[in-house]
């Protein structure tokens, strides 16, 4: 590998990384304009088998009605939070799709999320997010 791809590679790790730190935060905040950002209009978010309904269809929530659940709660910060959160693991699928892991508390709620993103205009944007809320 030569220096030039090896820098262009530590940048989207690092690009990647700072996005699910914003992530982390902004959930911690409640910060929906920040989100707002990050996720791209057309996202939508996924509920892992802890989240299936009456008529066995899993939950599938485009990113407003995400909005809406986390306006609903209140900031985690207003009572008292501070932002705890890791991502636990990076996967560039490509050179401008990447899928990062991510176990998060919001509030007294413990998650493993899975932040699929792809870069947009040079920024990584969400696209998707699969999620699953431990007991």
């Amino acid at each position: 590998m030569d220096a030039q791809t090896s820098h262009h590679i530590q940048n989207d790790y690092a690009g990647l990384n700072a996005a699910c730190d914003i992530y982390i935060v902004a959930l911690n905040n409640g910060d929906i304009e920040t989100l707002s950002d990050l996720f791209l209009p057309e996202s939508h978010l996924y509920a892992a088998y802890d989240y299936v309904k009456a008529d066995g269809s899993r939950m599938v929530m485009p990113r407003e009605a995400f909005f809406d659940l986390i306006r609903e709660r209140g900031a985690p910060k207003d009572q008292g939070y501070k932002p705890d959160g890791r991502v636990v693991m990076l996967d560039f699928i490509e050179p401008d799709t990447a899928v990062a892991k991510i176990e998060v508390r919001v509030g007294p709620r413990q998650f493993t999320d899975y932040l699929n993103f792809i870069r947009v205009d040079g920024d990584w944007k969400v696209i998707a997010k699969v999620f699953h809320k431990h007991p």
